[in-house]
């Protein structure tokens, strides 16, 4: 059973590490690009990432794309910028639920899209949620748990507790 053990151990770490390594990241690139995304170069996209909608979805160059992240691109446009920073389980989607109409069915009344751009330079932390037709210029960060829901017309900072401080600098490119 030992002799067993030693050869599972090590098959176990390479595994691992293939998953995690570089060329296994460009594959990920290879397959969203295939799909019809539009990626650019040195774009790092780790595993349990879910790119619905490819077609509609454009990413930048020296982007990296955490775990458990979600874009769904399905009824609009997602464009992400150069240099942006997109850590674990954040979800970005250009579609909405219709929900006007008291008289029908959530379910019933359909999907709307409105494309979301991020610009360059921005960080999305663990967690953040961006919405469609949100806008997020180019340095802003979105923190951990937070929600993006429109467009703020300049660089802002926003935070789960729905607080939005505005940058009074320019970002450096």
């Amino acid at each position: 059973m030992k002799f067993l053990i030693l050869p599972v151990a090590a098959f176990c770490v390479v595994i691992r590490k293939l998953r995690y390594s570089g060329f296994a990241s460009q594959v990920r690139v290879q397959t969203a690009r295939l799909l019809g995304a539009r990626i650019g170069s040195n774009v790092k996209i780790r595993p349990g990432v879910l790119i619905k909608g490819a077609k509609n979805i454009s990413i930048g160059n020296n982007c990296y794309i955490g775990e458990g992240t979600t874009l769904v691109g399905y009824d609009a446009t997602i464009t992400i910028g150069n240099d942006v920073a997109i850590a674990e389980n954040v979800y970005i989607s250009a579609r909405n639920h219709r929900f006007r109409d008291p008289s029908r069915l959530i379910r019933e009344q359909g999907y709307k899209g409105a494309d979301v751009r991020v610009g360059d330079n921005v960080w999305l932390a663990h967690g953040a949620t961006i919405l469609a037709g949100t806008v997020l210029e180019p340095g802003t960060v979105v923190g951990a748990g937070a929600v993006a829901e429109k467009a703020l017309g300049r660089p802002a900072i926003h935070t789960a507790a729905t607080n939005i401080i505005h940058l009074d600098h320019e970002p450096k490119a």
